[in-house]
Order: structure tokens, then sequence, then C-alpha cells
């Protein structure tokens, strides 16, 4: 009987189990799905306190995303044996079919078929960082060729994607971190310009000096942000007129700092983003997903992993990802019987 990653305690300090499931055979438009590796987000750190969109319950599994290979198809599918699959994110009911597992059932629909661009090991920690980029910096900012980019939180999985998209299309990424030593690593990582990214008011004036510098004194067309906080104030200042400015997420909870009469005087678009808009029309979540594989198969696009845990290990490698120390994807290997 396979075992899945499970929740025995939620909370500020949640335990977890390696606990059997009990799987049937797959029903019309399924398939059982041997999983090879999962990859950690930050997402899997807030679902067992209580604090993502959906609130877990005691036995509800873990994991995000992952990739593996199908071991049978139900009536009805287009996938056979054999098939090598990732999940889409966002698609999959984390309770029931988290991928912190070695095995679970899946409608064929929330599955993305591998091509052989990558590794199953790549494909497990491509999709969701790399559609994020795609659906936040392309399809809603718009980004092109000799513009700037400021990408913030830029060590993380998302936006070591960004840097690597932002090249890829052409555009000057001015990536911003917490130290230097992983300033040196994102130039290293392919970002044009790194800098440390100011949380107190006192650091702001510094940080938009440098980035007017940077960029001529025009400012950036595009401004990425995954931490929010009193600092967008800086950001937004480091802006260009007519720029854009897109939220994907909230690392610093404090309140931001907006004023209005800065986004009227430099005519500035603010808005939020969450993968769900890239994902939930048909074509636009297509026209992504190609747009990724015709690059990942020109080895333009790649991600980049940290470190690598078993299953019996997970709950360290959820407890490493806590720390902010990684560069990139901390993966789980699901494999506990490898043949």
């Amino acid at each position: 009987m396979p075992h899945a990653l499970t929740i025995t305690e939620v909370g500020d300090q949640p335990t977890f189990a390696l606990s059997p499931v009990h799987l049937a055979s797959p029903g019309p438009g399924e398939v059982l799905v041997d999983w090879h590796w999962a990859a950690l987000n930050r997402a899997d750190l807030l679902y067992p306190r209580g604090q993502y969109f959906s609130k877990p319950a005691k036995g509800s599994r873990l994991g995000f995303e992952a990739a593996g290979i199908v071991r049978q198809a139900g009536p009805d599918t287009q996938l056979r044996a054999g098939d090598a699959v990732a999940i889409l994110p966002l698609s999959i009911d984390i309770a029931t079919q988290g991928s912190l597992a070695e095995s679970g059932i899946y409608r064929e629909t929330q599955l993305i078929p591998c091509s052989t661009a990558l590794s199953l090991e790549q494909h497990a920690a491509f999709w969701m960082a790399f559609l994020t980029a795609y659906g936040g910096m392309v399809e809603q900012g718009h980004l092109s060729a000799g513009q700037h980019v400021l990408i913030t939180a830029a060590s993380s999985a998302v936006g070591l994607a960004c840097l690597q998209l932002g090249k890829a299309l052409g555009a000057t990424t001015i990536a911003t971190t917490t130290s230097e030593e992983k300033c040196a690593l994102l130039r290293q990582s392919g970002a044009t310009h790194a800098l440390i990214q100011p949380r107190e008011e006192k650091d702001f004036e510094h940080f938009v000096a440098q980035i007017k510098h940077l960029t001529m004194a025009q400012g950036c067309e595009l401004i990425f942000d995954a931490v929010a906080g009193p600092a967008s104030r800086a950001l937004i200042q480091s802006s260009r007129r007519g720029g854009r400015y897109i939220i994907h997420g909230m690392l610093d909870r404090r309140p931001m700092n907006v004023h209005a009469g800065v986004l009227m005087k430099r005519l500035l678009s603010l808005q939020g983003y969450t993968l769900d808009q890239t994902l939930t029309e048909t074509e636009s979540r297509q026209t992504a997903i190609a747009a990724l594989e015709q690059l990942a198969s020109e080895a333009t696009v790649q991600p980049k992993i940290d470190k690598r845990f078993t299953l019996l290990e997970a709950p360290q490698a959820l407890d490493y990802l806590a720390t902010n120390q990684h560069l990139g994807k901390v993966l789980v290997d699901c494999r506990l019987h490898k043949k």
C-alpha cells in the first residue's frame, strides 16, 4: 500500500506522518500516477498552519506539484501506462491528492504530459514557478525586449524563473534579495543587476537612487513584486511613468505604503496577480504552456534545484524551506522503494 505525508496536527507548529493510502483503480478520465519527484512551495508551509486559502484537517495530504509516471490509465483517457506527467498547478485537491506521496489518482485534466526537454526531476520543479513568471510578467505585465523589470524575492523559484524569462525576452532584469551573498548568487544565475531590497524607510532613498542610476533616470517599466509591505513605496518610486506594478505575493505582511497622488502622477498601473488568472482560461493556459515548452526545448529556461530530500525526510525538507536559505527548488524523492 502506498504512503503519503499527512498532517497530524494543524497550527503554528504542525506535525506530520507518513500514512498508508488506499487507492482504488482509476475511473473514466482518471489515471493512477507513481510520483518520482515532488517540489516544495511556500504554500506547503502555510497550508498546515491554516494560513492558506483552503484549510486543512487532520489527515490532509500535502504537496502542490510533482512529476512521475502513469502506472494505470482508466477508460476514456489519452494518457497511457508509462507516460510521464506533471501536475497542472492549482488543479488538485491538496487534502486528498497532495503530491508528497508515493502515488495518487488524478483526472487527466489535472496533469501536463512531460516533454523530453526536461527530466522528471526538472518537470517537478518547473511548472508552478515558470507559469507564474510567464503569466505575471508576459500575459499581465506585457514585458518586452529593451524594458527594465524589477523582480523582488528573486532567489525564490519564481524569482529565478523570472530572471530566465526576462533574459529570454531581451529585458534588463534587476533582482532584489536580502543579502550581498544572495546578490552575488543572483548575478551568477543571470540577473543583469542585483540589489538588497530595503525593509525600512531610512534605506528607501538610496535604493531608489540605485534604480534610477541603473535605468538612466527613467525607472522600471515593470515591477514584479512578491514582497509588498512598506517597501512598496520605494518600488513605486523606482517605476517608470506609465509603468506597471504587479503584486503576486505578500512576504511582508505589514501594510503597504501607497499614496494615491503618486500613482496618479506616475500614471502607474497597480494590480494583483495570482496564477489562476492564467490557468482558468483554456486559451491563456495553453499559450503559456506551449511558450514555456518551446523555451525549455531550446534550453533557454530550466529550473534551478537547490537541495533534495527523501519522502521520509519530508518534515526536514519543510524545515529547511522555512529557513529561506535555499536558492531554487527544494525537491522530495517520493520513491520509498526504488527499483
